[in-house]
């Protein structure tokens, strides 16, 4: 026969009793609680976890979609294979500069991708037109020790983000990783023209 302690007297008795055969003390008030059914609490808690795993999966797939929608069609966001995170990177400018050029003469600045990146450059020149290339770190180092012309087929630059003869140039491709260069040059045909050409080139890296 199992025994219990009475709390108030704390004697030894039978647990069937309905009073303390020694201080009198009811049965009832030194009762412990039922425990309750496992089965009645763990439902709840299952049905609360799908949910929440639920909750999750749906906002993964509206974040992953609307990165793979924006990444295909807009000019301002970074390319898919640039990955998931760069959907969350700002945008940052790698060239703002102003300067003057004479006839024949050109400006070059460097930039560097960590990984592939939507890149938008913009291009001013006035009074005289300027070509502009973008090109690779090793065909900027050729051009500089033997310049020539963006017509002349000598030097390999990205097409898409590159123009001859502009006063205003504004596009967007996307670049792999890697340091670029992007180049503007006043053609050696304008040497009959003998006022500068002041130009401004703007770079952003989405």
């Amino acid at each position: 026969m199992p025994l219990i302690e009475c709390p108030k007297c704390r004697k030894q008795m039978s647990d069937k009793v309905l009073r303390c055969p020694q201080c009198g003390a009811p049965r009832l008030s030194i009762a412990s609680p039922s425990p309750r059914s496992p089965g009645l609490s763990e439902k709840p808690r299952k049905r609360t976890g799908i949910r929440i795993f639920l909750l999750l999966l749906l906002t993964t797939i509206v974040v992953v979609s609307y990165w793979f929608w924006r990444a295909s069609t807009s000019n301002t966001a970074a390319p898919l294979s640039a990955g998931i995170f760069a959907a969350f990177r700002q945008p940052k400018t790698v060239v703002d500069e102003r300067a003057e050029l004479k006839q024949g003469r050109f400006i070059s600045h460097r930039f560097g991708l960590r990984t592939d990146a939507r890149v938008e450059v913009q291009v001013s020149a006035d009074p005289q037109s300027v070509d502009v290339m973008i090109m690779t770190r090793e065909e900027a180092d050729r051009l500089r020790q033997t310049p020539g012309r963006l017509s002349s087929g000598e030097y390999k630059y990205v097409e898409a983000l590159s123009s001859k003869r502009v006063h205003r140039m504004d596009k967007t491709e996307v670049l792999p990783k890697g340091e670029w260069t992007v180049i503007v040059m006043q053609p050696s045909e304008a040497l009959s023209f003998q006022e500068r050409t002041s130009v401004s080139v703007l770079v952003i890296a989405y």
